[in-house]
Parts: C-alpha cells; structure tokens; sequence
C-alpha cells in the first residue's frame, strides 16, 4: 500500500494578486533558522573569518577576534545547530567550514518572500 506524504505548502497571496508564491514549510523553517543564527554581529565576524580561511580551528578564530574561548565556542555550536557550519576532525583539531549548500537553500527562498 502506497502512502502518499505530501509536505506541507504555505501559499502567499490571495486570488485576487496575479503572484502566488508556493513554499514549503520545513525549509521555510530551515530558512528562518538560519537567518537567526546570522542575526549577531560575533557570528557574522566568525562566518568571515570562516569564508577566508575555507576551514579554520576554534582557537584560530578567538585568537583573530580577540574573543573568550568559551564565548566562541558557544557561537560555533549555534551555527552549527543551524546546519550554516559543518566541520571536519584531523587529529585533536576540529576544523569549521561554511556549508554552502545550506546558505544556498537560504538565498533561494529570500526572493520569494521579498516578492
């Protein structure tokens, strides 16, 4: 028996507007999840650090933003619980990079909003 699961459609706009935009709930959230995590200027200042380097150690980063280690860290794991940084072990360093993937996902649904 073949279950058909649609995923949930949040539609804007009424019959009346010619543009109806369609999107789709759990990335919407995603998006919104995202754009919360960019939403503090410490992380946007990490982000840059992590676009120049490609993939960079939590001490390179509180070293360069002359910033607690713990307060770092705090950020780290909050860009990373919103899927915007992923990272990589090579022996006792972790290494954070972009996910650009998840940031493209981001730029997709901007315009439709703004539309």
């Amino acid at each position: 028996m073949k279950v058909n699961k649609k995923k949930p459609k949040l539609i804007l706009g009424n019959e009346h507007q010619k543009g109806e935009v369609q999107l789709d709930l759990s990335q919407l959230k995603q998006s919104i999840t995202v754009l919360q995590a960019l939403n503090h200027k410490v992380r946007q200042e990490i982000l840059k650090l992590v676009s120049l380097k490609k993939a960079i150690t939590v001490s390179d980063i509180y070293l360069k933003l002359n910033l607690r280690q713990s307060f770092v860290s705090q950020q780290l794991a909050l860009l990373r619980s919103a899927k915007v940084l992923v990272t990589s072990r090579k022996g006792k360093f972790t290494y954070y990079m972009l996910n650009m993937k998840k940031l493209k996902t981001v730029t997709i649904y901007m315009p439709k909003l703004l539309d």
